[in-house]
């Protein structure tokens, strides 16, 4: 994206496949900002639908191990204890992000209030 100035004196907006004509230099830089901001948001969208399939593919094999190891593998307050979380922190994020699933495959889910959770997990408080 770049704005320039024509032979004419206008200004011209060209988002590297078609050119808007303006003829004030802000219309210009307006227009190229809103196109900035349009792709950033798309930008974000991908990366959390890229987020949301790598949360798809880790509760895939966590249910694969749970039938394997059942609680052996599970997460001891003394594992977590550097990461300022518990067991049951451990546990209640985990049942988090398998609702989180389930809503998206469109299983009926009862409401979670996930802001503690989260809040927990995210600062280790």
């Amino acid at each position: 994206m770049r704005i320039y100035k024509d032979a004419l004196g206008g200004w011209v907006f060209f988002d590297g496949v078609e050119k808007q004509h303006f003829e004030l230099e802000w219309e210009a830089r307006q227009t190229m900002s809103i196109q900035d901001e349009k792709l950033q948001r798309a930008v974000a969208v991908q990366e959390w639908a890229s987020r949301l399939a790598d949360l798809d593919d880790f509760l895939e094999v966590v249910n694969a191990r749970q039938f394997d190891y059942d609680q052996i593998n599970e997460p001891t307050d003394d594992d977590l204890v550097e990461l300022g979380i518990t067991r049951d922190d451990y546990r209640n994020g985990l049942t988090m992000l398998k609702k989180i699933r389930d809503a998206i495959q469109g299983v009926e889910v009862a409401t979670l209030d996930h802001r503690p959770v989260i809040a927990r997990l995210r600062t280790g408080v």
